[in-house]
Parts: C-alpha cells; sequence; structure tokens
C-alpha cells in the first residue's frame, strides 16, 4: 500500500484482466469507479481507458484530510453481464510529510486486478459421485460413450432432418435477420438511453454531491447557531441575575420612595404651617413697613428742620465766630494798651523814685 502525503496529486493505472486475459472494457455498457475511504467514497467520473488499464487523476484539491482509499469497478450495473472488482487498501494519504514516501513526485500508483472463474478443485469423476453417480471411473467413463453411441445413430436421422429443416431455417434466417434488425436498432436504441440516463446519473450524483455540501455547510451553520444560543443563554441568564438585583434595588429604593414620600407629606404640612406663619409675618412686615414709612416720613421731615436748624446754627456760628473775633482782638488791643500803660507808669515810678534818691 502506498503512502503519500494529502494534497499531493495522484495518478492511478488499474489493468483489470479476465483469467489471465487483459479485460475488453469496450463491451462494457456502463462502467462505475469508486474510491473508498475511511469516512466517505468518492465517485471518479473524468477517467480514460486503454484497453485493460483504466488512468485517472486523484487531484490534491479533492483530498480533504488523512484517509485509508480502496478500489472497486463495477461493469454494467444493474444489466447483464454485470461483474464487480475490488482493490482493497491502495492507497494510504497520511497527515504529514514526514510519514510521506520518500518520491518528490509526481505520484502514480500501478494496480492489478485479475477477475478470475471460481473453481472447486475436484475432478469431474469426484464431481460426478458427490452428486450420487454409482461405481468406477472406467464405468463413468463407459457411461459417457454411451451416451455418444447413441448420439450417432440418432445423428443420422437428424442430419436428415436438418437438411429438411435447412430450408425452413433459412426462412427463419431471413426473418430473423430482419428481427436483427429491429434488435440492432431497438440495442441503439437502449444505447441511447443508457446514454440518457446515465447523463441524468451523473447530473443527479453531482446534485447529490451539492447537496451533501449544502448539508454539511448546513450542519456547521447549525453548530454555530447553537453556539450562538447557548452563549446567547448564558448571556440571559446572566441577565436575568441582574435583573433580579435590579428588582431587588427597585423594591429597595421604591420602598426608599414610599419612606421620602412619607417625609415628603410631612414636610408639605411643615411648609404649610410655616407658610401660614410665613403670611401672618408677612402681614406684620407690611404693617410695620407702613409704620416704617410713616416714621420715615417724619423723620424726613424732622430731618429737614435739623438741616434748617443747623444751617442757622452755622449761620449764628459764623457769626459768633466773627464776634468773638472782633472782641478777642478789641481784648487783645485793651490788654496790649493796658500792659503798654502799666510799663510806662512803671517807667515814671522808677523816674520818680530816682529822682527822689
Amino acid at each position: 500500500m502506498e503512502k503519500i502525503r494529502y494534497g499531493n496529486d495522484i495518478t492511478f493505472r488499474w489493468t483489470v484482466k479476465r483469467d489471465g486475459q487483459p479485460e475488453d472494457f469496450s463491451k462494457a455498457i456502463t462502467l462505475r469507479l469508486l474510491m473508498r475511504g475511511t469516512s466517505s467514497t468518492v465517485e471518479v467520473k473524468n477517467y480514460k481507458i486503454d484497453g485493460s488499464t483504466i488512468t485517472w487523476l486523484f487531484a490534491g484539491k479533492d483530498q480533504r484530510g488523512p484517509s485509508t482509499y480502496s478500489l472497486t469497478l463495477i461493469e454494467n450495473e444493474g444489466l447483464d453481464n454485470m461483474f464487480t472488482v475490488d482493490k482493497c487498501e491502495v492507497l494510504r494519504l497520511t497527515s504529514s510529510s514526514c510519514c510521506a514516501c520518500d518520491e518528490d513526485g509526481p505520484f502514480t500508483i500501478d494496480v492489478e486486478s485479475d477477475i478470475c472463474v471460481p473453481s472447486n478443485g475436484l475432478s469431474a469423476y469426484e464431481t460426478a459421485v458427490l452428486n450420487g453417480f454409482k461405481g468406477t471411473e472406467q464405468e463413468w467413463l463407459d457411461s459417457l460413450r454411451q451416451p455418444a453411441v447413441d448420439a450417432a445413430g440418432e445423428a443420422e436421422k437428424t442430419v436428415q432432418e436438418l437438411v429438411e429443416a435447412s430450408s425452413k431455417a433459412t426462412e427463419a434466417a431471413n426473418a430473423a435477420a430482419e428481427a436483427a434488425e429491429k434488435a440492432t436498432a431497438a440495442i441503439t436504441e437502449l444505447g441511447n438511453r443508457l446514454v440518457t440516463a446515465e447523463t441524468a446519473r451523473e447530473k443527479a450524483e453531482s446534485a447529490r454531491v451539492q447537496a451533501e455540501l449544502l448539508r454539511a455547510q448546513a450542519e456547521s451553520a447549525r453548530v454555530q447557531a447553537e453556539l450562538l444560543r447557548d452563549s446567547a443563554e448564558k448571556q440571559r441568564a446572566a441577565a436575568e441575575e441582574l435583573r433580579v438585583k435590579a428588582e431587588q434595588l427597585r423594591v429597595s429604593a421604591e420602598e426608599a420612595r414610599a419612606a421620602a414620600e412619607e417625609k415628603r407629606v410631612l414636610a408639605e404640612q411643615s411648609r404649610a404651617t410655616a407658610e401660614e406663619s410665613r403670611v401672618k409675618a408677612e402681614t406684620g412686615r407690611v404693617d410695620a413697613e407702613s409704620k416704617r414709612v410713616t416714621a420715615e416720613q417724619s423723620r424726613v421731615t424732622a430731618e429737614t428742620s435739623r438741616v434748617k436748624a443747623e444751617q442757622s446754627r452755622v449761620t449764628a456760628e459764623e457769626q459768633r465766630e466773627e464776634t468773638f473775633a472782633t472782641l478777642k482782638a478789641d481784648a487783645e488791643k485793651a490788654t496790649q494798651d493796658a500792659e503798654d500803660a502799666a510799663l510806662l507808669a512803671q517807667e515814671n515810678v522808677l523816674a520818680i523814685e530816682f529822682d527822689q534818691s
């Protein structure tokens, strides 16, 4: 079995024999070639036939990974002269180059198969004994000769009958020729129908492969959707936990709001009471303001009188100061005159005393 790393183009050459002789594929009505892998089966379409050898290319782009492949060839599937031949484990695709064969490529695999007619290994006499013959081998041979002798006599009679029947056979041959022509036309029509059926089968197979690819893509999408669903479920569970916590917070907030509302009602009542007190105080303030305005008017009148009195006082003070200055000047002059007179008098006294002394 060949071991080759997957991802390389591989050429197959499968030579088929029947009892040691090359198989004649030109007589085959249909041929179906399968590559049976470990996990999948690939039907080969683009093959070539050269005598008894079938050649095809297993492209690297069509290889899906490591696998072991066996070959199956089906001739005339579902028709007369159908046969099937297998060649097991002809190729193993490996996953790494270190496991591949030493060749650098291109890779070619030659395969041979021989379709043999099965045999049980017994002689004709032994087969006759097993089927109920009684006697020796010579007696068995004599029993074979006697029918031949009897048949010779019968043959002479039959020859004449055959001569007579030859003319009838000629007529029948002519009729058979006509029938053969019709049969040939029917075979041609059957071949055309088989070709049409094969084309339809190939299209159906292509559609099946495409459907399988779509199924694989859908399965991949399903797996992806399942992953997304699982993730969404986890997110939903987390969101539900957050919702429960938020609900607890909302209940707490509602209780706090109710308590605050009670406080607000009490505060509103206090505010209403305070507003009543404010209104009363405002009324008192208005009354006091009226009194203040009246007092202010009285103050203004008194201030006006005070200003006039102050002006009169200033005028009187100015007059007083002028009078005081005049009086002061007069007093100072009188004082100076008195002092001058005193000095003069003292000088006179001193002069008199001097004269007296």
